[in-house]
């Protein structure tokens, strides 16, 4: 539960999170206290989106995290979220506009963890811009983590540089999108993906989207490509004064790379839990969380995730 109240100083908003879950055979309570704080200064075209701290209980858990704690639970891989354990978290993202120039952001983020996990501190900047129909953004960002194992102690520092282009295509009589992004990583090395997204029906409630992507990991001389395509129904009826929106989601991505190496980036194929991971020899195995960034497939295979997700949403 929580509100907002707006004054002349700005909007000031709490929230108040309660969650209990079973994991495994332990029961996970705790709750969540979020403040947040947004204003606009108009004369210089300043918009503090979003200024705000969050407190969480060692026993708390995000939805997320409860899914995927679940799907490892049992075996020796190891669920793994900036989320998980979470102690105390400060945000801040700020908007510049440049009037017809486009628009300038920054964001920052510092937080701890319970369990002698250590703590993170990231930090974002970004431009974005439009030629006619198309978008154009750049962004760079570092992050700092310190990991704790009792006395011991590491640092991991990762910087980043992303390029992202956007560009809706007019096809029939519905609008479709093209979306492209590259990014430079310091530690995760090379990366692009090429997206194509829109409706089918003149409602937009049957939507698709397909995908391709490279990666090459830094120092390494082979590479992974992958691809992957969703196709989205959505249909919903009226009781009452209830309506219920039900969206059924069909998904398949595969997953190829060469001998060598490291599956790292359709890692968001075997997320959802309850799909099926198919690899080579027809044995099929439940898919679990991306441990250490790897694939069910071994590092020289290849390897399909596919299976039905629905979602339910009562409004």
């Amino acid at each position: 539960m929580g509100g907002v109240l707006a004054t002349s100083m700005g909007a000031f908003g709490v929230d108040v999170t309660g969650s209990r879950a079973r994991i495994a055979s332990q029961t996970m309570s705790g709750w969540r206290l979020q403040t947040n704080w947004s204003k606009t200064f108009t004369p210089i075209g300043t918009h503090v989106a979003l200024a705000g701290y969050r407190y969480s209980t060692e026993g708390y858990r995000d939805y997320g995290d409860v899914l995927g704690e679940r799907s490892v639970s049992g075996s020796n891989a190891q669920w793994r979220s900036d989320t998980l354990r979470q102690k105390n978290q400060f945000t801040v993202t700020v908007n510049q506009t440049l009037s017809s120039y486009g628009n300038l952001w920054l964001s920052g983020s510092m937080m701890d963890y319970y369990s002698d996990r250590g703590s993170s501190t990231q930090l974002q900047a970004g431009y974005n811009t439009t030629f006619g129909r198309m978008t154009l953004g750049m962004s760079f960002s570092r992050q700092d983590t310190w990991w704790r194992n009792g006395d011991r102690s590491q640092v991991q520092k990762e910087n980043m540089a992303t390029l992202t282009l956007s560009m809706p295509l007019g096809i029939g009589e519905r609008e479709h999108t093209l979306a492209l992004s590259a990014s430079q990583a310091q530690q995760a090395g090379r990366n692009a993906q090429l997206a194509l997204s829109g409706a089918l029906d003149q409602d937009e409630t049957l939507n698709y989207a397909l995908s391709t992507g490279w990666q090459q990991g830094q120092g390494e001389s082979n590479s992974v490509t992958d691809w992957g395509g969703s196709l989205q129904k959505k249909y919903g009826f009226r009781h009452a004064k209830r309506q219920r929106l039900t969206v059924t989601k069909l998904s398949a991505m595969v997953c190829r790379g060469t001998r060598g190496a490291r599956c790292t980036s359709p890692w968001h194929c075997c997320r959802p839990v309850g799909w099926r991971h198919i690899c080579p020899g027809g044995s099929a195995r439940r898919c679990g969380s991306q441990s250490r960034g790897r694939t069910g497939c071994n590092r020289q295979q290849r390897g399909l995730c596919a299976g039905p997700l629905i979602d339910t949403l009562s409004l």
